[in-house]
């Protein structure tokens, strides 16, 4: 584990849905002294405030979110508030790409179908240094089982990023829908 006390280790948890799911996330990564924020998202403009402020989030980010083949689900609104916001019902990787703006985060993505090639560079291309994401329709325990043993591993066992990736992936059948992207122009998925 990282001991030295100068080194604070974070987590931002973006909250699109799934609140039950984030509260877990936030218990047991404290339990690992990991400091966390949560980020509870009212509506799509507040997303883009947070992923359009400098410097602001953590190096390691969580959206606990829902997804599927077309995009990421984004809160529901009244119809007299959603006709005044830039985009609707879901987010898709062209969407993603208008407005990130990271700086070296790895960002986990706890939504279905969110860790294909075009979501993977949305964020990539935006200035993720690493982008995790479920192929395909993912058992939700069996997220949660791959988040924590992939923080698990990477903060209090000190892996790579690559190391705790694929260790935590070892773990239980439905976690190898998980993929790991990395790079910047050329991005691969490990």
């Amino acid at each position: 584990m990282i001991t030295d006390v100068n080194q604070v280790l974070t987590v931002d948890i973006i909250v699109l849905s799934n609140d039950i799911e984030s509260h877990a996330f936030r218990a047991i990564l404290e339990s690992f002294n990991i400091q966390t924020r949560m980020h509870y998202i009212g509506n799509v403009k507040h997303l883009i405030a947070l992923f359009q402020t400098p410097n602001y989030l953590y190096k390691n980010i969580i959206i606990c979110c829902h997804g599927d083949k077309d995009g990421m689900f984004i809160p529901e609104l009244s119809p007299e508030l959603e006709e005044i916001m830039p985009y609707h019902k879901k987010l898709t990787p062209s969407n993603l790409s208008s407005f990130l703006n990271l700086h070296d985060q790895v960002v986990v993505n706890t939504g279905c179908c969110l860790g294909s090639e075009n979501f993977a560079k949305s964020f990539l291309q935006r200035g993720a240094a690493a982008y995790i994401g479920a192929s395909d329709y993912i058992e939700g325990n069996d997220t949660i089982l791959f988040i924590v043993n992939f923080f698990y591993f990477y903060f209090v066992k000190s892996m790579s990023i690559k190391e705790a990736f694929h260790k935590a992936i070892s773990i239980e059948e439905g976690s190898k829908m998980m993929k790991l992207w990395q790079g910047d122009g050329n991005i691969s998925k490990v």
